[in-house]
């Protein structure tokens, strides 16, 4: 792929070997192409390709796996100070619109309307699609914010009965919702710890409502009963057009959100890692 403007653009490609196009011409993908060196850099010096190679190897052991993935976290640290450099050199580029459309959460809503406002005076940006995807993110998130009242959803359950959100958050001090799926690898790996902490606070006023992504209802069911789920569960069998999960932004799973009794969001996003201590912590325990 390439960001095609309107200036002359050179394109060589061998024909077997078309992932090693080299594109040059044009003031975006002359950026990009700057950007891309600066990370290949990167690469080399972490020696990712061999280490990526290594990690996936049959036999390779977990400890050597933690090894790699440590060096891959330090290289993606670095990547991250290259884009953000990037980014506050190049704010009005056409690369930067399409990375803050992936990165959209990672901004404050309100550096983000002033990012939006700033593309917007710009004529070439006028009606430009990734620019309202962008303004509807925000618009979104905006509603599931910290200290927002969370968004009431009705869906049902495995066995046809309608569930909203709010008959479950008050029966709770703290409810996680769980976007997950029965597809997901991930979501099904962290599943067997996921009820260990709810066995370990539900009587302490802990609860949980699963939000399913699945479009497959019986996939979706063996997977409550495979890995034990005993919380209550929900879905529209929608996959990622699931109403929840467009209202809430949930553009990747697992994904967590976790509100008080009265609904209002405490939290979006904890890492797996800290969801026992966070609990703990707001239980008082």
């Amino acid at each position: 792929s390439f960001f095609l403007d309107n200036s002359k653009i050179d394109i060589q490609v061998v024909a077997t070997e078309p992932n090693k196009a080299v594109i040059t011409g044009g003031k975006t993908q002359d950026l990009i192409i700057a950007l891309n060196a600066q990370k290949d850099e990167i690469k080399k010096k972490f020696n990712l390709d061999s280490l990526l190679a290594d990690f996936y190897k049959e036999g390779t052991s977990q400890e050597r796996k933690d090894e790699i993935i440590a060096v891959y976290e330090e290289a993606q640290k670095e990547e991250k100070v290259v884009d953000s450099i990037f980014f506050a050199n190049n704010p009005t580029s056409f690369y930067t619109l399409i990375q803050l459309l992936k990165k959209v959460e990672e901004y404050p809503v309100e550096e983000m309307d002033a990012k939006i406002a700033a593309f917007k005076t710009l004529p070439e940006f006028q009606g430009n699609r990734y620019l309202t995807e962008i303004e509807k993110a925000v618009e979104t998130l905006k509603a599931v914010q910290p200290g927002m009242v969370a968004p009431d959803f009705t869906l049902n359950d495995p066995k046809g009965n309608p569930v909203s959100l709010s008959s479950v958050y008050t029966q709770h001090k703290i409810t996680m919702i769980d976007f997950w799926a029965g597809w997901c690898g991930p979501c099904r790996r962290f599943n067997p710890t996921l009820v260990e902490i709810y066995k370990k606070y539900n009587k302490a006023g802990f609860g949980i409502i699963g939000v399913s992504l699945d479009n497959d209802e019986a996939l979706w069911n063996k997977a409550i009963e495979e890995d034990k789920l005993t919380w209550i569960q929900v879905s529209d069998l929608q996959y990622w057009n699931s109403a929840p999960a467009k209202l809430y932004h949930v553009k990747f799973i697992p994904q967590n959100i976790f509100v008080d009794q009265e609904g209002k969001i405490i939290k979006r996003q904890v890492e797996k890692d800290d969801i026992d201590k966070f609990i703990k912590e707001f239980l008082g325990l």
